[in-house]
């Protein structure tokens, strides 16, 4: 101890925080990690108290307010994350009530599989790591999964040990809470199964499964009374575009800076080369692999969000800890890049207690947290009592949020989310409604706290175009360049829904129709025309229109589109592939 404690005093960073735990006689190494806890939560809960919320906490938010088994994104956990912190605190503290104390609590957990071992390193991994900073106050689905997967890594340490009966329900009860956190659980779990195959020869391994599916039936019974909606979004939705090798290139470097902005390649390095005769780390060591490569393996076909191997946290510290503590040399390079990297990672955080400080290039990354009461007062404001309808789904929640008001999102051209699945677009059927969004073309220009133009436009008369299917009958798939074409539409209203003619101070009701370049996806030509409604419309409706060609020969993706403003797409036909010449 006596080595080590010299060892540090000379060489690290932390000598100053160090010397100040060391002066008294009677203070002992292990007040060391308890004083950074005392701190760590105390940051976390001032900062949840004073930084408004991000846009996708908003969002999460307003699923608390509807509670169910199931969400569009994610299964239910975190929304109940955010129903019972508000139910204590009001508040951005109620939305991120949990998250402090289960981050803390994760720490401390962490720790305590460690053996408390040589803390001042595991402080620096801790500290220096971006996921583990922003989740340590920010409430997303992570929030709760990182605590879920740390009860399951716990859990699965005592069923290696003796498969007992108490080891076996540990491990249905976290298994079921790592599910009901976050689809990206089951990529740990199945990842155990393959490092241990013999498991599926265990009575006891059959039995978990069986109770932890019971567990989870509500979840699934939700999926399958909604079309499985969620779980399809959630491997489908984000994994579509073409192959790019830029994408890759992201996912590797976005995985070396989360982890440890300079000294995360160090920390990846040291976990995997992290060596022990030990089935536990052995499996740990397949989860952290696993995990990197299915996200790599992806990466291909679509963008990775950094936040996505965040189940790999604990095995990735776990190793790199037990790799660093034996190799003194690299501990100490360790240490040293992590001191400049938290006090960085620190400054930044305590930036955001300062709205109306200049910090140059920092203001616009920081703006998301900054701003949004003011901004949303001036919305409702404008609104003089009527609803908002904004942009997409994270403006129309932040919003909502701290407009007081329920609003919904104009979702034109954006992919699905939970705001599909209620009924608050019934509600506003045929009302006076404020629109708020970025690519309007007429009314005022209200600049969000972000530095995006946002466009203020009444509309006289809400209608919801989002079940109205478009279809082309008849339309030929050669087209003469530079010319007008013509195409035969099929307009699907769904039972119950009349189209009906626009009244005086009414929009008038536009169709449109667009080419985009099928190679690199850019819209070249785009045409509206008035779409005649001079009867109360409902069940299908044929219509024929003339549609201007694109000036170049090529490829093209051709679709159609409704709505009350010209310049917008509110219900939208599939593409259909076109050739030019």
């Amino acid at each position: 101890m006596e080595k080590a404690l010299k060892y540090i005093h000379h060489s690290s960073p932390f000598e100053p925080l160090y010397l100040f735990l060391m002066s008294s006689p009677g203070s002992t190494y292990r007040l060391l990690f308890p004083s950074f806890l005392i701190g760590w939560t105390l940051l976390n809960l001032f900062q949840a108290a004073w930084v408004e919320l991000a846009h996708d906490e908003a969002y999460y938010w307003t699923w608390s307010l509807f509670p169910a088994w199931g969400y569009i994104e994610h299964p239910p956990m975190v929304a109940l994350w955010i129903k019972a912190g508000t139910s204590i605190f009001h508040g951005e503290l109620g939305v991120r009530f949990l998250t402090v104390i289960a981050s803390t609590l994760v720490i401390w957990l962490w720790a305590r599989m460690l053996s408390f071992k040589d803390p001042l390193l595991l402080i620096a991994l801790i500290s220096s790591n971006i996921l583990l900073n922003a989740g340590g106050f920010v409430t997303a689905p992570d929030s709760p999964l990182g605590l879920a997967v740390t009860c399951y890594y716990m859990a699965l340490r005592k069923y290696m040990e003796a498969p007992t009966p108490k080891a076996v329900l540990f491990m249905v009860l976290s298994i079921t809470f790592v599910m009901y956190s976050k689809y990206h659980g089951a990529i740990v779990i199945l990842l155990t199964v393959m490092a241990n195959p013999s498991w599926l020869m265990r009575r006891s391994f059959w039995l978990m499964t069986l109770a932890s599916v019971v567990l989870y039936l509500p979840h699934l019974w939700w999926l399958n009374s909604r079309g499985a909606d969620g779980i399809g979004f959630a491997l489908n939705g984000r994994f579509e575009g073409t192959p790019n090798i830029m994408n890759v290139l992201d996912y590797l470097s976005g995985q070396a800076i989360v982890m440890g902005p300079l000294s995360g390649l160090l920390i990846w390095y040291a976990a995997l080369r992290h060596r022990r005769d030990n089935p536990y780390e052995r499996t740990l060591k397949f989860i952290l692999a696993g995990i990197f490569l299915f996200f790599l393996g992806w990466s291909i076909q679509g963008k990775m969000e950094a936040n996505w191997t965040a189940s790999a946290l604990f095995p990735l510290i776990y190793l790199a800890h037990g790799f660093l503590s034996e190799r003194q040399d690299l501990r100490k390079v360790f240490l040293w890049i992590a001191g400049p990297v938290t006090a960085c990672l620190l400054t930044v955080r305590l930036m955001m207690f300062f709205p109306d400080a200049s910090f140059g290039p920092m203001n616009e990354k920081l703006s998301e947290f900054h701003g949004w009461k003011t901004f949303a007062g001036k919305i409702m404001d404008r609104a003089g009592g009527r609803p908002v309808v904004a942009g997409g789904y994270q403006l129309a929640s932040k919003l909502w949020y701290y407009g007081g008001e329920q609003v919904m999102p104009l979702n034109i051209s954006r992919r699905p989310n939970q705001f599909d699945l209620t009924n608050g677009y019934d509600e506003l059927e045929g009302r006076s409604v404020l629109l708020v969004d970025q690519y309007l073309l007429g009314g005022d220009t209200m600049v969000s706290p972000t530095g995006i133009p946002l466009r203020v436009q009444d509309l006289h008369a809400f209608h919801d175009w989002r079940a109205v299917k478009i279809s082309a009958v008849k339309i030929a798939s050669t087209f003469h360049k530079d010319r007008y074409a013509g195409a035969t539409l099929s307009i699907v209203i769904p039972p119950g829904k009349v189209i009906m003619p626009p009244g005086p101070e009414d929009h008038p009701i536009f169709i449109s129709a667009d080419f985009r370049d099928i190679e690199h996806n850019e819209l070249i030509t785009w045409d509206a025309s008035v779409f005649d409604v001079d009867r109360p419309w409902q069940d299908t409706v044929v219509h024929r229109v003339r549609i201007p060609t694109p000036e170049k020969r090529g490829v093209y993706m051709l679709s159609f589109h409704l709505s009350e403003l010209q310049e917008t797409r509110w219900a939208s036909s599939p593409s259909y592939e076109v050739l030019v010449k």
